[in-house]
């Protein structure tokens, strides 16, 4: 209604005031029913995905994939400074979900590939003992603000984020990641808090919803989960993540609910016994001065003499081949630090087999390292992210990803050995056919030759590419 000026309604006012009062209450009753009316927004239109993932191309033969030893060029390394990662989310608002998680059901999973014998072994009851086995390896699994906030408005199936790697982790005989988040239930999620205050100052915090593990199941036999936010959401979210990983099937090494047992995880793959150990170095992000020996002992942390009692103890439980998977480095810097350098050393020279870095966030250099007694160790120093929303780096190297792939088998006088190595290029997209945060394998269906030419780069010649 077109407002009336002062003049008029002074008139009608004085002369007409009893109509003046019934439409008043006639106008406010009208304007109490559909002062509440709401329009809907109406959703943007997407893209619709893919009903199935394109089949990539994976030839682990051995004229495909080999070592080649390291040369004799120089390499460029530098110490290892203390950094912190700049907090880039944005807070949570009133309209965000809960900070903290309800206890949840315990999901309806399909059983595990890998189950435990009396032994204390996994082993995959319907592989054949071909004595022959593929494994692949990836870095990272990070739950980002923007994700695990659709995710918690019942918008986001972290599934999804795996429809195309599928096709080429499904090749595997074991296939493991690192994962770099907690997942604790009584601690706000991500989506709710992005930064912790340790005593190195504010810092990014790390806790996914345990509905993030359902895509980490989907393709990944076992995760590394020794890493520098351990002690985010405190003991009780170790002990947490620990249940649901076991709850979503996932076998997991680095993080314990107690201090006793094997520090090692055992598998028989195809009759070949591999044993596999994560670490974190560091303070664990200046936490770990706040807690006891006793408490600390549920998390690996590396050290030179553990990581050889630890080795020594897989070994005479019959690991004929040990990986160790290494929490270390600088983050955001393809540069290998010093502390690097000597930790992949001393782990070569106590009897690993095989070493793959995390934490970075980036790709760094593969080398071939010389134990003291002749062994050829190879190192990926950092396996760079495989699922994140990180985009802090030049030329999205955050988003550059890879499957490293190691093929073993036994000769004929027992010996276990490397037959065949490589790697599958991967890039994280952000958005792509209407899913956030997908991960895509390199082959006829996907080609991104910045990213291939960045990978290529980062990882240098001395591994193949399976392209």
């Amino acid at each position: 209604m077109k407002r009336r000026n002062k003049y008029k309604r002074d008139i009608i006012t004085i002369c007409l005031i009893p109509i003046i009062l019934t439409l008043v209450a006639i106008v406010g009753v009208a304007v109490g029913e559909g002062g509440n009316d709401t329009v809907p927004a109406s959703k943007s239109a997407t893209a619709p995905r893919e009903t199935s993932p394109p089949t990539a191309t994976i030839d682990v033969s051995p004229e495909r994939m080999s070592i080649t030893e390291p040369t004799n060029s120089p390499t460029t390394t530098a110490p290892e400074p203390t950094t912190t990662e700049p907090v880039t989310e944005p807070a949570t608002t009133a309209s965000e979900p809960p900070a903290v998680g309800l206890l949840p059901d315990k999901p309806k999973m399909p059983p595990p590939r890998f189950v435990l014998r009396d032994d204390g072994t996994y082993h995959n009851p319907d592989a054949d003992p071909t004595n022959r086995a593929v494994l692949m390896f990836t870095g990272d699994l990070m739950a980002s603000y923007k994700h695990d906030s659709a995710a918690g408005r019942g918008r986001f199936d972290w599934s999804a984020c795996y429809d195309y790697v599928g096709d080429v982790l499904f090749r595997s005989d074991f296939a493991m990641a690192n994962l770099e988040t907690m997942v604790s239930q009584s601690s706000p999620y991500i989506r709710a808090k992005t930064s912790i205050e340790s005593p190195l100052g504010q810092l990014p915090y790390c806790n996914a919803s345990p509905d993030f593990l359902k895509g980490v199941a989907s393709v990944f036999d076992a995760v590394a989960t020794a890493n520098n936010h351990n002690l985010d959401t405190g003991i009780l979210g170790i002990n947490e993540t620990v249940d649901n990983l076991d709850d979503y099937n996932i076998l997991s090494n680095g993080l314990f609910k107690s201090g006793g047992g094997d520090r090692f995880l055992s598998v028989d793959v195809n009759g070949i016994k591999v044993a596999f150990i994560s670490y974190v170095s560091g303070s664990i992000n200046g936490f770990a001065g706040l807690y006891s020996d006793e408490e600390l002992e549920q998390i690996n942390r590396y050290k030179r003499s553990t990581a050889a009692r630890d080795i020594k103890a897989a070994r005479n439980k019959g690991a004929e081949f040990v990986i160790v998977y290494m929490h270390w480095g600088t983050q955001n810097s393809q540069v290998i630090s010093s502390s690097q350098l000597g930790a992949a050393q001393e782990l070569a020279d106590i009897g690993a087999d095989y070493i793959l870095g995390a934490h970075p966030h980036v790709l760094q250099e593969y080398r071939v390292l010389t134990a003291t007694d002749g062994r050829k160790v190879p190192c990926y120093y950092s396996l760079g992210n495989f699922l994140s929303g990180m985009d802090m780096t030049p030329n999205n190297t955050n988003r550059d990803a890879v499957i490293a792939c190691l093929e073993l088998e036994r000769d004929s006088d027992g010996t276990v050995r490397i037959v065949s190595e490589g790697y599958v290029p991967c890039y994280i997209l952000l958005n792509y056919s209407g899913e956030q945060c997908v991960v895509k394998p390199m082959g006829e269906a996907y080609q991104n030759e910045a990213a291939r030419s960045r990978i290529r780069g980062a990882l240098g010649n001395k591994v193949a590419e399976i392209f």
